[in-house]
């Protein structure tokens, strides 16, 4: 049964393994903008972010997702942004609310667009 109060709705695309990680990435962009432990969410954001990237590019090598590489273009955009929050010596964190609200729209954006669209190549596919 689907709430239709469920705010992660309009993100989720009846892909489980998919749904459930995208679940996890706005958790996790949450525990920043509430400033939980910074350093620790950020890090946990970044190898989040990787495993994830990595399932849905190896499902779109897999069945030879026909918009592959302008997805990867994006993972790679965000890769860039999250390590770019992770610069600074000795792993030193500055993220500011404008770089929170900035993970926030786009994983809105992609989820809601992009990851749609390959969502709905794997569901043709039957996987």
């Amino acid at each position: 049964m689907v709430d239709e109060l469920d705010p992660m709705l309009p993100y989720l695309h009846q892909v489980r393994l998919i749904d459930r990680q995208h679940r996890r990435l706005f958790e996790l962009i949450a525990s920043l903008e509430k400033g939980e432990s910074v350093m620790s969410a950020i890090s946990s954001l970044d190898s989040y972010v990787d495993r994830h990237f990595r399932v849905e590019e190896e499902i779109m090598e897999t069945l030879e997702y026909p918009d592959r590489e302008a997805h990867l273009r994006e993972h790679d955009q965000f890769r860039s942004k999250v390590a770019h929050l992770r610069g600074g010596e000795e792993g030193a964190f500055a993220v500011s609310a404008s770089a929170v609200r900035y993970l926030r729209r786009w994983l809105q954006v992609h989820i809601g667009g992009t990851d749609r669209g390959l969502c709905e190549f794997i569901k043709k596919e039957g996987i």
